[in-house]
């Protein structure tokens, strides 16, 4: 599972998430060559029962992970991969400004971390402050055993990595990088993978499309589709690669308003379908009119969540929270990804709820 959190409270500076790997030797020090064996990283966006094993053999592969199972290259950020946990479970967190955070912010990364169960984990810190970073990696190892045992720390600034381990401050300018060309990059693009340049850029994914949102708001009758409706349409258009048409959208969207029905349309959801669901939502918040897109990216951000996608379901709780910041479906979410729930556990607890008699 990949998680991105939003940031603790501030001091009042500060801002602020995980990933996944198996037992290695550590890729530390200065550049070094290849390795034979390497990490095994099990990325959490999930695909169904579809489950893709990389094995970083240089930091530059770790590198590389990161946009794999976050959907987004990271800045200023500290981004945690970890390893041995019962479900994979990886995550980011905005850097904070100020030092004095530092503890609080490891604080939302560890937690959850021990609690998976997680053995080691390796830490990657996108910031061009070199203290800061350093000042991460000392209060990591002041943890000892209340934390993973940390297998490696790099820290990436301006297309370079250096290492926080085995090589004094200043002791090297840094080694270039490039992942474009990466087998992990290319591996993604082929499963369908999207990823983006910045967090920012998965975020603008829902911005609306002024278009489409005319289209629905003229096409709004003031009679909302009732519960049973919507679950008749869901079940007919969701895979479907035809956009649904903008009398439909504008019913849900209206339908949806009512808690009760909303409740129909998130609850459907199944991690073997949700990447269906996300496609579907994804179209809803864009074309939805101003007032109607909390219920919609709310739903949306359950679906992501349900598939494994932590960083676009934060965005759609984001998107909800900006028209309604109590609206009840997105604290939901954002409670369940800031505990690091996993979808998996999620769905045998509602499966174990309805074999209640």
């Amino acid at each position: 599972m990949g998680a991105t959190y939003p940031s603790p409270p501030p001091r009042p500076r500060g801002r602020g998430g995980p990933r996944s790997v198996h037992s290695p030797p550590p890729v530390s020090g200065c550049p070094q060559p290849a390795r034979r064996s390497g990490l095994r990283v099990v990325p959490g966006r999930d695909r169904g029962s579809m489950t893709t094993t990389l094995t970083a053999r240089s930091p530059e592969d770790l590198l590389a992970v990161v946009p794999f199972v976050l959907g987004f290259e990271p800045a200023d950020s500290i981004v945690m991969l970890t390893l041995g946990a019962a479900h994979a479970f990886h995550a980011r967190v905005d850097l904070p400004d100020d030092p004095r955070d530092v503890a609080e912010v490891l604080a939302v990364l560890l937690e959850p971390a021990v609690r998976h169960g997680a053995e080691a984990a390796v830490f990657l810190l996108y910031t061009g402050d070199d203290a800061l970073a350093r000042e991460v990696v000392a209060r990591l190892e002041q943890r000892g055993r209340a934390a993973p045992r940390l297998v490696e720390a790099l820290r990436v600034d301006g297309g370079r990595w250096f290492s926080l381990r085995g090589c004094p401050p200043g002791a090297a300018g840094g080694v270039p990088y490039d992942l474009s060309g990466h087998a992990f990059v290319a591996g993604a693009v082929l499963e369908g993978r999207v990823l983006h340049r910045s967090r920012a850029a998965l975020a603008a994914t829902l911005r609306p499309d002024p278009v489409a949102v005319a289209e629905v708001e003229a096409a709004r009758t003031g009679r909302p589709g009732s519960a049973a409706w919507v679950e008749q349409l869901l079940d007919r258009r969701v895979g479907r690669d035809d956009p649904l048409p903008a009398r439909e959208a504008a019913r849900l969207l209206e339908a949806i308003a009512d808690p009760s029905v909303r409740d129909v349309a998130w609850g459907r959801v199944r991690r073997g379908s949700a990447r269906d669901d996300v496609r579907l939502w994804e179209a809803l918040v864009r074309c939805a009119p101003e007032e109607l897109v909390p219920h919609a990216a709310a739903v949306l951000a359950f679906a992501a969540w349900i598939a494994g996608d932590g960083a676009l379901a934060w965005c759609a709780v984001d998107r909800a929270r900006e028209a309604d910041p109590g609206h009840s479906l997105a604290a939901l979410v954002a409670d369940v990804l800031t505990a690091a729930i996993s979808p998996a556990q999620w769905e045998d607890a509602c499966r174990r709820q309805r074999s209640v008699p």
